[in-house]
């Protein structure tokens, strides 16, 4: 009887395995891995009691868009040897959030002379900028004062997913 032992297989991301609802991810096997014949990527939807093979899944990359419904699903693949023997990688579990829902409130008319105070909401961070680089200052907490007409656009941010958001400026 003679007994093989097939070599363990890493399972490796793109970036994190933080994933935001509707962009893609991709999970793939170490290129080093052992010489296998085949693989058959699997998903655990019970926190990794019970894998169940994803139909059409054979190639060494698995890519998909990832979907609140599927936070904290695991992921692995099953390889097969020459001999009939299989093993399975290591499974990663991916967390999808959420994206935030920017919006911006304020006035879009900016008086002569004057300025206007816009905000930015639905996020936990605010980056903003100008089209075409008008200043404004930044007063804290996604607000800002613009005093020039300009297309202002913010990114909002509530940790693992971000958005974006525009508000065109006019003078009076």
């Amino acid at each position: 009887i003679v007994i093989k032992y097939a070599l363990p297989v890493q399972v490796l991301t793109d970036g994190s395995e933080v994933a935001c609802d509707g962009n893609e991810v991709s999970c793939y096997v170490d290129a080093n891995a052992a010489s296998y014949t085949g693989v058959q990527w699997q998903r655990s939807t019970d926190e990794g009691a019970n894998f169940n093979n994803i139909s059409g899944e054979t190639n060494a990359t698995y890519t998909h868009i990832a979907s609140v419904l599927e936070n904290n699903y695991q992921y692995r693949a099953m390889f097969t040897y020459g001999e009939g023997c299989t093993s399975y990688s290591d499974s990663k579990t991916f967390t999808v959030s959420e994206p935030p829902v920017a919006s911006i409130t304020g006035d879009t008319l900016i008086p002569v002379g004057g300025s206007v105070k816009i905000a930015a909401n639905g996020g936990t961070s605010y980056t903003w900028n100008a089209q075409n680089h008008s200043k404004f200052e930044d007063i804290g907490d996604g607000r800002i004062v613009v005093s020039n007409a300009d297309f202002y656009y913010v990114t909002v941010s509530n940790g693992n997913c971000s958005a974006t958001t525009s508000i065109t400026m006019y003078s009076a």
